[in-house]
């Protein structure tokens, strides 16, 4: 599924290209055509007082009783008016073809400038207008949007920890979807990286599994970037108390760790939280509580 500012970010480089086509086939149309232009014109106007002058002139000789005269002048009026009226017709031809490329053009102008109108509405008042989302050119299964849409709905505690989105057009060497940078190497903010996703060819389900990452990622922001030690303390004795008692983690990944298990949990708190309810409600009041700590 594509978001209304995916397929607003695709319109906008469609127009661009098109745009971009419209300007160089105008250009070249106006440098090479607009010079004939003004020759043909300047042409038809000395032709148009050569001919209005030849009617006088044919008149004054009819009125001489210059039969002869007369006639060779209105001859010649009639090639010289015929050829003002050939160019004025090539001249119109031409103007018209212009004035339809630039309508052409104005046209794409306008339809752009409402798709950028469109973008800007969008992600001026977005809580995720502050991020840096590279790399999706390459990627498949997820988008911007996608990234925005998920990221989004989180509180500002959060995303203002996490610098930028960027798209890895790779396999991870441990098989890994998503990674968040090392706390010790940038103490202040992080990065998610997303990679090459081989699990499905499914494209809803690529779409879900990059979803539940970006949330799960998310997750290790909040874990490790905001919450305080005394909180991840408290996690941390939920995840030991779990392996001794062999009880089941809400899914297999959150057995690795307790990092991972709080963000497979806050995934599910964010995405299906009836889920993390039902399995385990101590977990869930925990992430609820901090979650409403840093949304207030």
């Amino acid at each position: 599924m594509t978001t209304k500012l995916d397929q607003l970010h695709a319109q906008k480089r469609e127009l661009v290209e098109e745009t971009n086509l419209l300007q160089a086939e105008y250009d070249e149309y106006l440098a090479y055509y607009q010079p004939q232009i003004d020759e043909m014109a300047h042409e038809a106007d000395k032709l148009a007082e050569e001919f209005k002058r030849l009617i006088h002139e044919a008149a004054d000789a009819y009125a001489s009783d210059d039969g002869a005269l007369a006639k060779e002048l209105s001859n010649e009026r009639k090639a010289k008016q015929a050829r003002c009226e050939e160019l004025n017709a090539s001249v119109n031809e031409l103007r018209q073809t212009l004035a339809s490329m630039h309508t052409a053009l104005r046209t794409a102008q306008a339809h752009l400038n409402w798709v950028l109108k469109e973008i800007d509405q969008i992600t001026k008042n977005s809580p995720t207008r502050h991020l840096k989302l590279t790399g999706f050119r390459q990627a498949h299964g997820v988008t911007p949007g996608i990234v925005q849409e998920e990221l989004g709905v989180l509180p500002g505690g959060i995303l203002e920890k996490i610098e930028a989105v960027n798209y890895i057009h790779e396999v991870a060497r441990d098989g890994a979807v998503g990674r968040t940078a090392n706390k010790g190497q940038n103490p202040d903010k992080t990065k998610i990286y997303l990679y090459v996703n081989f699990s499905s060819f499914d494209e809803a389900k690529l779409e879900k599994d990059y979803r539940d990452t970006i949330v799960h990622e998310a997750g290790h922001v909040l874990f490790d970037w905001v919450m305080s030690s005394v909180q991840r303390w408290e996690w941390g004795k939920l995840y030991n108390q779990t392996l001794r008692d062999g009880s089941d983690f809400i899914t297999e990944y959150a057995a690795q760790s307790m990092r991972e298990d709080f963000g497979e949990c806050f995934m599910k708190y964010i995405r299906d939280p009836a889920k993390l309810r039902k399995h385990d409600m101590v977990r869930y009041t925990f992430i609820d509580k901090v979650y409403k700590e840093i949304n207030s």
